[in-house]
């Protein structure tokens, strides 16, 4: 018998070299080719991915939303937020790198949520058909609206301005003052069409704004009851008395009125409150009289009264 030979350690076993080596990883069938569209799971898996990236980017803002509201902005840390949410501070940074970063987003988030588009033409409808009373209405469901749907975030938006929050500010310029300018144009639109009563439109706007926010800020923020039990029916009046307020009487009334006030006359009317008394036979009847009116004495030119 002749000796085996010695068997190399770093050579494969015999029994391996028998089968065909494997195919190279782009040769297998189900994955796409170069160039080619790629197969549905593999798209799937991505949009699955992406959509819950996004449902945390939306969860951290809306608990950063409560957590502002409950304890102000002075008083909140990131850390706060990222344990409120059930996650770590970098996950937080992740989706917002600065804090300014955070409230741009939750700003965005409102902008996004509210149905602006629908609402603007809803508006636009009733302002070119000079429907006062219902914009009115329309602007006082639209404010309640906002204040029901999220107090959170109007509580926030109470202790950013109450602390002067730089988020105050945004609000204001990016969604209040829009809507704010636009009324204030179709009011004094309306005062030029001799509809509505003399005054500054941007004070007549604080006065629609602001009747509207205070009754809705009382349900929604304080937790006052409504005074006539519906708050449909307190809108409805709100929206009534906003539009009596500045609708402009009649211009016949409007026009004497003010002539009456501004003129400058020489005469000098008596109230008709002062009573002559008339004696009558067998009567003491006592009647009033009709205004009495003195009248100055206009002297020609170049003549003096006498002393």
């Amino acid at each position: 018998m002749q000796p085996r030979p010695p068997s190399n350690p770093l050579s494969p076993p015999a029994d391996l070299k028998k089968h065909p080596a494997p195919k190279p990883v782009s040769s297998i069938r189900f994955l796409p080719a170069a160039g080619s569209v790629p197969s549905p799971v593999v798209r799937t898996a991505f949009r699955a991915k992406r959509m819950q990236s996004d449902d945390r980017h939306r969860q951290l803002l809306r608990v950063a939303i409560e957590v502002f509201a409950r304890h102000g902005f002075g008083g909140t840390k990131t850390r706060d937020i990222a344990a409120a949410a059930g996650v770590s501070e970098a996950i937080l940074f992740r989706h917002f790198a600065t804090k300014d970063d955070l409230y741009q987003a939750i700003l965005d988030l409102k902008k996004d949520d509210s149905d602006a588009s629908s609402r603007n033409k809803a508006a636009q409808a009733m302002m070119d058909a000079r429907d006062d009373a219902g914009l009115f209405l329309h602007i006082a469901d639209h404010i309640y609206q906002t204040f029901a749907d999220d107090p959170a975030f109007q509580r926030l938006m109470l202790h950013a301005s109450l602390e002067g929050h730089i988020i105050a500010n945004l609000f204001r310029e990016r969604i209040v003052f829009p809507g704010a300018q636009k009324l204030a144009k179709y009011i004094a639109l309306r005062q030029r069409e001799g509809a509505f009563c003399k005054c500054d439109p941007k004070i007549a706007v604080m006065f629609v704004v602001g009747a509207m926010v205070h009754f809705a800020m009382g349900r929604h923020v304080f937790g006052a009851a409504c005074p006539l039990g519906s708050d449909g029916a307190a809108l409805e009046q709100l929206a009534k008395l906003v539009w009596a307020g500045l609708t402009n009487k009649s211009k016949k009334h409007s026009k004497n009125h003010s002539k009456n006030h501004s003129k400058k006359t020489s005469s000098i009317l008596v109230d008709a409150s002062l009573l002559r008394s008339s004696v009558k036979s067998g009567s003491k009847e006592v009647r009033k009289s009709k205004p009495v009116e003195f009248r100055k004495r206009v002297l020609p030119k170049g003549s003096h009264a006498k002393s």
